[in-house]
């Protein structure tokens, strides 16, 4: 999975990206937001799975869990 450059800069200017794995709104719900001391979070179902300074450890896992970037959501 890679993330625009759209999503990237959404990220660095603290927003969060809203992630599903799933066109039917069934699967699972995935968010992404770079947190206060400059770690990227990934939360999954309301659960923070990682925790990381780089964002190749998280999209790694959200591509292991089906996660496709044209899925995204900016809030």
């Amino acid at each position: 999975m890679k993330l625009t450059t759209q999503q990237k800069h959404a990220l660095k200017n603290g927003e969060t990206l809203i992630l599903k794995n799933s066109f039917d709104g069934e699967g699972d719900l995935f968010s992404l937001w770079l947190g206060r001391w400059g770690h990227f979070n990934l939360e999954k179902n309301a659960v923070i799975v990682k925790s990381t300074k780089t964002l190749k450890p998280i999209l790694n896992k959200l591509k292991i869990d089906g996660v496709l970037a044209e899925l995204t959501e900016i809030n």
